[in-house]
């Protein structure tokens, strides 16, 4: 008798052991305006998503996660959390990343919500890193990515629009481009 009682607790704590280690994770890495590549800004609120290079300390990328995604909670105080697992999949997390073989210190990612477009991530000026995507036929430093929402629900939201913003890479002029249409293939 006594052996059945200790196993529901048992079955307890092993899931209690797993749901803090698929919610709890650590702050993350990489929270400084430096590191920053790009952001998300949305209309729903002032909270940011934030894509970061994950540089090891003597400067080099991880190459196994080198850009980490994570939010800047402007409502809260600038809190820093990591996206939840359903956010990593379906909407701001990063859908592939692989080394572009083209070139050494290189990677090409996808987002989540868009597959539709190639980023990369690349050293710039500086000794610093970039992202980069192509916005009517120029490469493009991308500095923010503007959501629109226009209804649904927190599971399936409506988007109006998408507005990138940054900097021709050859002519240095600000581009600004309003992406509308399907956000998931």
């Amino acid at each position: 008798m006594r052996k059945f009682a200790t196993y529901p607790f048992i079955l307890v704590l092993a899931v209690v052991g797993l749901l803090n280690t698929s919610f709890m994770e650590p702050e993350p890495a990489g929270a400084s305006e430096e590191a920053l590549l790009f952001r998300i800004e949305r209309s729903r609120d002032a909270d940011e998503i934030w894509y970061s290079v994950n540089l090891y300390p003597d400067g080099s990328v991880d190459p196994e996660m080198p850009v980490r995604v994570f939010w800047v909670k402007k409502s809260e105080d600038n809190k820093v959390e990591p996206l939840t697992r359903i956010q990593e999949r379906f909407s701001y997390g990063i859908q592939s990343i692989d080394p572009d073989p083209a070139a050494g210190d290189q990677w090409i990612f996808k987002l989540a919500a868009y597959k539709n477009r190639d980023f990369l991530l690349k050293k710039a000026a500086g000794n610093r890193y970039s992202v980069c995507t192509m916005s009517h036929g120029s490469e493009v430093e991308v500095k923010k990515l503007f959501v629109q929402f226009d209804g649904g629900t927190f599971l399936a939201p409506s988007v109006a629009f998408v507005q990138l913003s940054g900097t021709d890479r050859r002519t240095g002029a600000e581009i600004q481009e309003i992406i509308t249409g399907s956000y998931k293939q």
